[in-house]
């Protein structure tokens, strides 16, 4: 019996061995192909890097450093995201999308699960503006903080979504702040900051936009170029060619130099 058993735990042992081996050579083969995935997705080819990411999925599904990275190649791609009029619509790139980052965060827990979530809701925010309805993005921001409080996304797409409402500022404005607290992505808050205040409606955000550049100014913080053409052409230019009192209001806003 004794000689038995050590046969065929040796039998096991081996098997397990040959597992680990095999497990082993899979993970070495996904590294090539994940990694050109994700380097085409970081250069801003996300439909091409999708695919790519479909066709390791195929050989590789239990490569967890691949669904990783596919993970985020899907959530910037949703920040990133640019339609083509005639072409692919938001719906369609939400559509492949969102189940993949819906199946990372049923699994995910407190940051990874909350950047997930968050972009979820900024999934359905994208759906509802290409006109679909009884979606709430909101609450997926709200789950998201649930998970980590100072969630970066969570806060700045919230924040974008208040004001897109055309809701009070002041409360997009702590959701901004929070954002920035976070020590993440500082430039993709500033990008959807600057884009949620020049769409609100009214010149409370115009203001709040002339604010924040300065801000950004004596912090030493850049800019981007699409921002400040958006600056000059609905802050500067419609404010000062405007008259009254409304061009005094604005004058007395401007920052110090």
């Amino acid at each position: 019996l004794l000689t038995a058993a050590l046969a065929l735990g040796g039998a096991l042992a081996g098997a397990g061995y040959l597992q680990w081996q095999k497990q082993r050579a899979e993970a070495a083969r996904a590294v090539m192909p994940t990694t050109v995935a994700q380097q085409m997705c970081d250069a801003g080819d996300h439909a091409l890097a999708w695919l790519r990411f479909d066709e390791a999925m195929a050989q590789f599904a239990q490569h967890e450093p691949l669904r990783r990275a596919r993970e985020d190649c899907g959530m910037r791609w949703l920040r990133d995201i640019r339609v083509e009029a005639g072409k692919e619509t938001m719906t369609s790139i939400v559509n492949k999308v969102l189940p993949v980052l819906a199946e990372g965060a049923a699994a995910a827990t407190a940051q990874r699960g909350a950047d997930l979530r968050a972009h979820m809701g900024w999934a359905d925010f994208l759906r509802l503006r290409e006109g679909a309805s009884g979606m709430n993005p909101a609450a997926h921001y709200e789950r998201a903080l649930a998970l980590e409080p100072g969630n970066v996304y969570a806060h700045a797409m919230w924040a974008h979504h208040i004001m897109v409402q055309s809701q009070p500022i002041e409360e997009a404005k702590r959701h901004f702040e929070a954002a920035l607290a976070s020590g993440r992505e500082r430039a993709f808050v500033r990008h959807f900051q600057f884009v949620a205040l020049l769409y609100y409606r009214g010149r409370h955000g115009q203001v709040e936009a002339l604010r924040v550049a300065d801000e950004m100014r004596n912090s030493g913080e850049t800019v981007d170029a699409r921002s400040r053409e958006r600056m000059w052409t609905y802050v500067y230019y419609s404010e000062l060619m405007s008259r009254g009192s409304q061009r005094e209001a604005f004058m007395a806003a401007l920052p110090n130099p």
